[in-house]
Order: C-alpha cells, then sequence, then structure tokens
C-alpha cells in the first residue's frame, strides 16, 4: 500500500515540477532566454552542458507524458511552451556551435533527437482527435508539427559540411572481403 502511495505521491510531484517549469517558461521572451545564456559567461562547456541537460530533460517530459492523456489543454500549453524554448536553444546552437571550432556533435545529436521526439509525440498527432477536438486545437495552437519539421529541416541545411558527421559509418565487413586479402 505504501508503494502505491508513493508512486501516486512522486507522479504528483513530477506533475506540479513541470507545470511550475512550463509556467515560469511561459513568462520568457527573447530577452529572458537570452539573459539565461549569458549568465554562463565565457565557459563555453557550462553552455553545453546546460543545454545538453535541457535537450535531455525535455525529451523525457515528450516521451513520458506528466499529465493523462485527456488533459489536452495542459499537454498542449505544454508542448506550445517547449517548442519556444527549443527554438531559443536552437538559436544559440546556430550563433556558438555551428563553426567548425565550436562544433559539438553530441550536442546537435540531443538536438536533432529532441525535435524527432517532439514531432512524433503521440499528443500532437492530430489525426487521431476527433474532427471537432482537432479544429479547437488547431484553432489555438495550430499544427507544432509542422513548425518544428520546418525547424529540423533548416537546422540541418545550416549544418552544411557538419552532415557528414552525422550519416553512420559502416565499419562491418562486407561479404567478399576474404576473397579480395
Amino acid at each position: 500500500m505504501s508503494s502505491v502511495l508513493t508512486r501516486a505521491w512522486m507522479v504528483h510531484c513530477k506533475g506540479s515540477f513541470v507545470a511550475s517549469m512550463t509556467a515560469t517558461l511561459r513568462q520568457m521572451d527573447d530577452y529572458h532566454y537570452a539573459h539565461l545564456i549569458s549568465t554562463f559567461g565565457k565557459i563555453r562547456s557550462d553552455v553545453v552542458d546546460f543545454l545538453m541537460e535541457t535537450f535531455i530533460m525535455f525529451k523525457d517530459l515528450i516521451g513520458k507524458n506528466v499529465y493523462p492523456s485527456d488533459w489536452v489543454i495542459m499537454n498542449m500549453m505544454q508542448n506550445k511552451v517547449f517548442l519556444r524554448a527549443i527554438n531559443q536553444y536552437a538559436a544559440v546552437l546556430n550563433k556558438k556551435f555551428l563553426d567548425q571550432t565550436n562544433f559539438e556533435l553530441q550536442l546537435w545529436n540531443n538536438y536533432f533527437h529532441l525535435a524527432v521526439a517532439f514531432l512524433t509525440q503521440e499528443s500532437l498527432q492530430l489525426e487521431n482527435f476527433s474532427s471537432d477536438k482537432r479544429a479547437k486545437i488547431f484553432q489555438k495552437y495550430q499544427d507544432m508539427r509542422r513548425h518544428i519539421g520546418f525547424e529540423i529541416r533548416d537546422m540541418w541545411y545550416n549544418l552544411g559540411p557538419h552532415k557528414i558527421k552525422f550519416i553512420p559509418r559502416d565499419g562491418g565487413s562486407h561479404p567478399g572481403d576474404d576473397a579480395c586479402s
């Protein structure tokens, strides 16, 4: 019985934490995001750590819905706020981690994994809602998949010569390799 109560309390606490974080992020404008990044000063590794942890946390929260699926408004509000934050942090990637000397493969990789998780999450699959509910969601929030899809495309194009780093290399043996030796 106590483990059931403990689990229920943990879910409640996590939901409260996410709601508070979402409310805080919702209040932030461009200036606040810029100021947040500037607080790290010139310590590049601190910015990398912050973005890495944020991307991982967002991906985890997107993958494990904190709110029940029928809390559509709360899920959509969280997605809208997360999408704005993701876009703000994508601008930081482009500004600070795109040139040859400062490129961070794992950071960019985490960004793309987060963006794809956002795009494919169940709560944004509008075709799964009734036509009336879909129309109301679209009217208030638009189709956020489209927005993140364009962002993924733009970020991919921005990579330029770094794109090759995202293509897996085939390190295995090929049939017939022994015949050539």
